[in-house]
């Protein structure tokens, strides 16, 4: 993957967002358009790139992507939303995305060009007395509200007992529920669905909002 993209702060944003539906893969990034000319083509099977780089225009920026990467699955993510500029994005085979797009609507159009359907973006989830909105990518179920409860305990480092005592369970019912989580989250030890699961707490609040966390 190759993000041209002169601000640090947003090859960051388009990295952790596309992970969440690529998936860890090797990733570049270049600052501007001589940097993008010196990029080996072969390797690159999505590219991410801004209209606005340093000493060039859209249109060169577009022609350089186009030419040098028609092979690769591109994807124009820009502030300049304007329907010309929507309209010569298309002509050049590539998705046109408005960096003033919520994050739901990104990863939606992203998995919709890319023919995925990692992360779960459904409008009609609804957070109910038994059910959370907070959903590892690629899990088929989000988890459960009392699994949110323990896991939020687990990324504290309490034991077992210790959150069976804070949430008057019993530590048989709280291994049960964190045995859950595994299976909701595609891991098998603590470490790893710690990590899957801020990771989780993030996206659901992107995508739903704070309501996510409550």
């Amino acid at each position: 993957m190759l993000i041209v993209e002169d601000h640090p702060s947003m090859v960051l944003v388009i990295q952790e967002m596309l992970t969440e539906i690529v998936g860890k893969t090797e990733l570049s990034s270049v600052l501007n358009l001589q940097e993008l000319q010196r990029t080996t083509p072969n390797s690159v099977d999505i590219v991410v790139f801004d209209l606005n780089m340093p000493g060039s225009s859209a249109e060169e920026v577009l022609k350089e992507t186009s030419s040098r990467f028609p092979m690769s699955r591109r994807i124009c993510f820009t502030a300049d939303d304007r329907e010309s500029t929507q309209a010569l994005v298309a002509e050049h085979g590539a998705l046109f995305l408005s960096k003033s797009l919520a994050y739901k609507d990104l990863i939606t159009k992203i998995q919709g060009y890319l023919g995925s359907n990692v992360v779960s973006t459904d409008i009609d989830l609804k957070r109910n007395d038994f059910q959370s909105l907070i959903q590892a990518p690629g899990a088929t179920k989000p988890l459960t509200l009392k699994q949110v409860s323990v896991l939020n305990l687990v990324t504290e480092g309490k034991t077992s007992k210790e959150i069976a005592r804070e949430l008057s369970m019993s530590p048989d019912t709280v291994r049960a529920h964190i045995k859950g989580a595994f299976d909701r989250l595609g891991t098998s030890n603590r470490s790893a669905a710690v990590q899957v699961f801020l990771q989780a707490k993030k996206l659901a609040e992107r995508i739903h909002g704070s309501e996510a966390l409550c």
